[in-house]
């Protein structure tokens, strides 16, 4: 018999490990293939191409952002043939079985919770024949030992330059009343020897990133510390994505984490909101000031990339408390802080509590909340708009000198007269690329010393030039005959370039009419920057 084990992955980079866990539950007794899509890609050609394995069944998983186009395609696979056995499996299809199979009859099985115990037994009665129960109850794999690796057989050019999500743990000490992992109690662990097996072949392979996708991978002080430890000794270029809680890190945990290389660690962190009424409603730690403690410090290391992570729409929170609650966490001043709006998921305490709180959420895919008792339509649309430009001047690191120079003392209101902006010029409605983020910056702060900080950020990221750029009052030609045809300059400046023919090649020189890279004097300044990085290696004043 011939199992498909498929999904609809959010984007190439990305590999579902659910299948390859599934895979080895009865790849010694079936012929079994793994096809991974991605959301992008059409329709009729995953179809044609699913169809064409000839497989006896096809099992999907369904996750949040895949699940409508699956039962889509799982729709028209039956059409097509009738005698495939359609199985979903995965978070989206867990805590509602029963509904989706009332309503979607081409479906004919569905796994409910972990599948590694579940999905043998399903396909071997497929096999044979037998009578089966369409909805498989919830199934939880309590000795995680048992649980064949997945990357027992290891293909370094499958995994290369890919995003991985791996996991060492299961389970989340946590019972935060949103978040589906508050589901099922206690935390299970991988043994810790296989864990660093495994890692090597990520490193071995030149997997771009690992993203751990442990609820709480900090929750054991030893073994967190042991594996770090161990990624840091044996890490080549892999980046590695931790979901971690501040309150858990100890004093000998910031010690080491002091020790990182710049770049190797990402860690993201649900600060969700500052308010302690907030917290204690949906069941959180209200502990804020030691977890702002902790990530003060990280930050003060200036070698982990802080991700962290604001929930509009959650009790208690109205519009006001939610903007201190931004400005809370943007003075953390992390790389990227992720505004998202609650959605009530099923199977989560707060979907119980509809009623209570008077929530008004899409009952369609992302379930996202409208309103509730505490916040209006109204006011979660105007917090769209902040979410849209934050992502476009904050979180994509490309504005970094502006942001500072500008330096909002009330961030929030920054960025929602900023995204009012926006709004009056009709950029909401249309199509913005990232150049034009540019312009519309400079249209709205408007100074001109402001113009050679946002110049500079432009030219780190983009070769084109923009008719706001401040003229420079030197030559450029015999700026760059004085200083890069300049052994002594060269010596000083630019040690690391030897050769002027390189220099030549490899450096790009900009220039100024204001020292943008110290005190802001107005003045002639030239910046060399590596044209391959564009990363500035030197600035001086030019005579």
């Amino acid at each position: 018999m011939k199992v498909l084990l498929t999904t609809l992955n959010s984007k190439y980079i990305h590999t579902n490990l659910a299948l390859r866990y599934l895979k080895r539950t009865i790849e010694d007794r079936y012929d079994v293939e793994i096809k991974e899509f991605t959301i992008n890609e059409h329709n009729s050609d995953i179809l044609r191409a699913v169809i064409t394995i000839n497989a006896d069944v096809i099992a999907f998983s369904c996750y949040i952002w895949n699940i409508e186009q699956i039962l889509k395609l799982a729709s028209d696979i039956k059409k097509i043939n009738k005698e495939i056995k359609i199985v979903l499996g995965g978070p989206e299809v867990s805590y509602t079985a029963k509904e989706i199979l009332e309503k979607n009859k081409f479906i004919d099985y569905i796994i409910s919770g972990e599948g590694e115990e579940a999905f043998p037994i399903l396909i071997e009665k497929i096999s044979k024949g037998e009578e089966i129960a369409n909805d498989f109850s919830f199934q939880i794999v309590e000795n995680l030992e048992k649980i064949k690796s997945p990357y027992e057989e290891f293909n370094e050019e499958e995994y290369k330059n890919k995003l991985v999500y791996y996991e060492t743990s299961r389970g989340c000490p946590f019972r935060c009343s949103y978040c589906l992992s508050s589901t099922t109690k206690g935390v299970r662990f991988f043994p810790i020897e296989r864990v660093k097996e495994e890692l090597v072949k990520f490193f071995k392979a030149e997997v771009r990133t690992i993203k751990f996708l442990d609820r709480t991978f900090n929750i054991n002080t030893n073994r967190t510390l042991e594996i770090w430890k161990f990624i840091v000794e044996n890490n080549i270029n892999s980046i590695c994505h931790f979901e971690i809680e501040p309150i858990l890190i100890n004093d000998e945990m910031l010690e080491f984490l002091k020790t990182v290389p710049k770049g190797m660690f990402n860690f993201e962190i649900g600060i969700q909101t500052t308010n302690k009424e907030t917290l204690r409603a949906i069941d959180r730690n209200d502990d804020i000031e030691r977890a702002f403690d902790v990530i003060k410090k990280l930050k003060e290391y200036d070698n982990i990339h802080l991700h962290l992570d604001l929930i509009a729409g959650l009790p208690k929170e109205n519009y006001e408390s939610f903007k201190k609650s931004f400005n809370d966490v943007y003075s953390l001043d992390s790389e990227v802080i992720q505004l998202g709006f609650l959605k009530l998921l099923h199977g989560t305490k707060i979907r119980n509590n509809t009623e209570e709180e008077e929530y008004v959420f899409s009952e369609s895919i992302p379930y996202e909340i409208f309103s509730n008792k505490y916040i209006s339509y109204n006011e979660i649309l105007e917090l769209k708009k902040v979410e849209h430009v934050l992502e476009i001047y904050k979180n994509s690191g490309v504005f970094k000198n502006s942001l500072n120079y500008l330096a909002p003392e009330n961030p929030f209101e920054f960025y929602k007269s900023l995204a009012d902006y926006w709004e009056i010029n009709g950029y909401f409605n249309r199509k913005v690329s990232g150049e034009e983020a540019f312009d519309i910056l400079n249209n709205y702060v408007g100074t001109e010393v402001f113009r050679d900080i946002l110049k500079l950020d432009y030219i780190q990221k983009y070769s084109t030039r923009r008719e706001w750029f401040n003229e420079s009052r030197m030559n450029l030609k015999e700026v760059v005959a004085n200083t890069l045809g300049n052994n002594e300059f060269r010596e000083k400046h630019l040690p690391e370039y030897k050769d002027e023919k390189e220099i030549l090649k490899r450096v790009k020189v900009e220039l100024f009419r204001y020292n943008v890279l110290g005190d802001l004097e107005e003045g002639d300044y030239a910046v060399f920057l590596d044209k391959e990085s564009r990363g500035v290696l030197a600035t001086i004043q030019l005579d």
